[in-house]
């Protein structure tokens, strides 16, 4: 080391720290190690997982739900939507449906995936650790084609080609057939997802359309059907289903 204090190292502090560096580096690492010339070796820093999405929404990995807080109350209150529709009495009891409706942003799509999901999942509702909850689809461009390949997730053995037969047929009840045969036992539910539904109006071509809503209407309002559907709409699409009057009417009442 160079005492800096003492006058006469200062001038020649520059010459002395070369000559000690290069004393010092001919060394070999055992020898500097030892002399406490080199820190002892650290295992290497792994960088920290930010847990901040900005514009990114929340899915239902393990990590975002570890990361998803502070909409408690909003949860609660799904938590609590899907409770009634679940236990209505009167001549709604078969409509399964909510609709989960805000401003671009606002976070629809988190709480539902990061809140609401892993809710149910941990059985907040009777039963509801044991439901089936088909993987959250968007509709895109061929909506129908989407939702085959989510329900052939659940049932690796059939044809895809086969699903999607069923979901086309005339009187649009494939996915409720489909989900009759998901169901584990009596009064198991299966949970379906359609986020930023939006996209059936600006990406799919009206025939498609229309058969998507028949399909997701006929599921969640036939009383022995087990489907409940769950989508996330954006704010200002929300007079797009007026000009489906049963999809209109499971919006305004769910």
């Amino acid at each position: 080391y160079i005492d800096g204090r003492i006058s006469e190292n200062y001038g020649n502090a520059l010459g002395k720290i070369v000559t000690l560096y290069e004393r010092v580096a001919v060394l070999p690492d055992r020898v500097k190690l030892d002399s406490g010339l080199l820190p002892p070796p650290s295992a290497p820093l792994l960088e920290p997982r930010n847990p901040y999405k900005a514009l990114r929404a929340f899915t239902n990995s393990d990590e975002d739900i570890h990361d998803f807080f502070g909409r408690e109350k909003l949860t609660n209150e799904l938590v609590e939507a899907v409770r009634e529709i679940l236990t209505m009495k009167n001549k709604d009891q078969s409509e399964r449906f909510l609709a989960v409706i805000g401003p671009s942003g606002v976070g629809k799509s988190s709480v539902v995936m990061a809140g609401l999901l892993p809710r149910l999942r941990q059985g907040v509702l009777p039963g509801s650790e044991n439901w089936v909850y088909l993987t959250p689809m968007v509709p895109g461009t061929r909506p129908v084609e989407s939702l085959a390949l989510v329900l052939a997730h659940e049932r690796p053995g059939e044809p895809v080609k086969a699903i999607l037969d069923d979901l086309l047929a005339e009187e649009a009840r494939g996915l409720y057939w489909q989900a009759l045969k998901l169901m584990k036992s009596p009064g198991t539910k299966i949970v379906l997802v359609v986020d930023q539904f939006e996209e059936l109006f600006t990406q799919s071509a009206e025939q498609e359309r229309q058969h998507f809503i028949d399909l997701l209407v006929a599921a969640a309002t036939e009383p022995q059907s087990p489907v409940i559907v769950i989508v996330t709409l954006r704010a200002d699409f929300y007079d797009r289903p007026m000009n489906y009057p049963e999809l209109q009417k499971l919006i305004e009442a769910h």
